[in-house]
């Protein structure tokens, strides 16, 4: 997070995480967890502000979040939350329509700089993805790529590759950003997905994680 204009990260930063998946039963969701929860640690962010979520976690996994310190939403947010504080989004090897809520739901000149995604590259998904179905499902993604500032993590960060392979820690420098035109960020459609164009559990195929 050196050599940006993101800030200081503060008590009042916000930590969001989407779709580590069944951490008690999978090893790859598991590190993944480990490592926001040290990230989390590390950069002092409150237990009242680190959220956590996946319409997939069992009731067990529910508890033993909450007793580390996690929030559990209630609801699935599909990615569409708002920051009103600096915020560190984590959601490594999610659906590329997760990271396109984000964007559109953080869009504008002002919002996007308080933001970070930690997640899959949006250079390896716009370089591997034909346009024309990346503007169905990451049209955001699409339009900002090419002004994102992204940090690939270390290959070795884990002897499995596969649990962090292609993941990068993007910034949206204002410096980069600052200078695009008005039309850019106004047109904020909201997505709207087929279910054969969806790449996550939307909020109308999963329940509420609280019975």
């Amino acid at each position: 997070m050196k050599n940006t204009d993101y800030d200081e990260v503060e008590s009042k930063t916000e930590l969001v995480v989407y779709g580590v998946g069944n951490f008690s039963s999978s090893l790859i969701a598991k590190q993944q967890l480990d490592l926001v929860s040290a990230l989390r640690r590390d950069l002092k962010i409150s237990k009242g502000s680190s959220y956590c979520y996946d319409p997939v976690f069992t009731q067990v996994e529910i508890k033993a979040l909450t007793q580390l310190g996690w929030i559990v939403p209630n609801e699935n947010e599909e990615g569409k939350r708002n920051s009103k504080n600096k915020c560190i989004y984590y959601l490594p090897h999610c659906g590329k329509s997760l990271y396109n809520n984000i964007l559109w739901s953080n869009w504008s000149v002002d919002t996007l700089p308080g933001i970070i995604i930690i997640g899959n590259s949006f250079t390896a998904i716009t370089d591997r993805t034909p346009k024309r179905l990346l503007e169905k499902c990451g049209g955001y993604i699409l339009k900002i790529q090419p002004y994102t500032t992204e940090i690939p993590l270390p290959t070795r960060l884990y002897k499995d590759n596969d649990v962090f392979n292609d993941i990068s820690i993007h910034v949206f420098t204002r410096s980069n950003i600052q200078t695009l035109s008005d039309v850019f960020w106004t047109d904020v459609t909201e997505p709207v997905y087929t279910d054969e164009d969806s790449d996550f559990i939307s909020a109308k195929k999963s329940t509420s994680v609280i019975k």
